[in-house]
């Protein structure tokens, strides 16, 4: 199913894949019924639908990278990339080359970055 939020003075929120009933309640009752359009994709109305088999998380995660999640988690935190080298003790030509693929983030440096993001290491190797 895709739901498409239509607001005024911003962008359309789209929302790809399956939708629980309470998320569209949430949906109609903070934005309003008539701005809620929704469009069966594929999916049954009330079909359940593991997300990993959709088509929108196999694209998203063929695009993640170690360097794309260290530069999401260092932007969601609120850090620079010179508060992030201070913080692991590196250079911030280091941190600006894992995040752009030009250098691999190591094992020890990837336990750092999942501690200092409540994460799992697995996200930056």
């Amino acid at each position: 199913m895709l739901v498409v939020v239509k607001m005024p003075h911003t962008e359309n929120l789209e929302i790809k894949g399956p939708v629980t009933k309470s998320f569209m309640n949430y949906l109609m009752n903070e934005y309003g019924e008539e701005n809620i359009n929704t469009f069966t994709d594929g999916y049954e109305e009330n079909e359940s639908v593991d997300f990993r088999e959709t088509a929108w998380y196999k694209e998203t995660k063929a695009k993640q990278t170690p360097g794309k999640n260290l530069s999401f988690y260092r932007n969601l935190c609120g850090m620079t990339q010179k508060q992030l080298a201070d913080e692991l003790g590196t250079y911030v030509q280091n941190i600006s080359n894992m995040e752009n693929g030009r250098r691999a983030i190591s094992r020890e440096t990837a336990k750092k970055l999942a501690s200092l993001f409540r994460t799992s290491p697995a996200h930056f190797l």
